[in-house]
């Protein structure tokens, strides 16, 4: 592996490793009453569509990381 590639898929490790941390922040309370305004989005009240939004997105990002990131070679068998 060259060195180049080494770096980047520490780097993505890296960020896999504080993304949690990242969505554990955006849910913490002194966000959260930012979105608690009577507003509705298609019917439904602000704070749900952040939550759901920023669980959604989370998990879009943990998926494109896991794809960049990729398997490790398995040893053979």
């Amino acid at each position: 592996m060259k060195p180049v590639e080494r770096l980047s898929r520490q780097r993505l490790r890296s960020a896999a490793v504080v993304l949690p941390f990242v969505g554990a922040f955006l849910l913490l309370p002194p966000f959260l009453p930012l979105f608690t305004a009577r507003v509705q989005v298609l019917g439904v009240p602000l704070i749900v569509v952040y939550i759901f939004g920023v669980w959604a997105a989370l998990i879009v990002l943990a998926w494109a990381l896991a794809r960049r990131i990729g398997v490790e070679s398995d040893p053979p068998a």
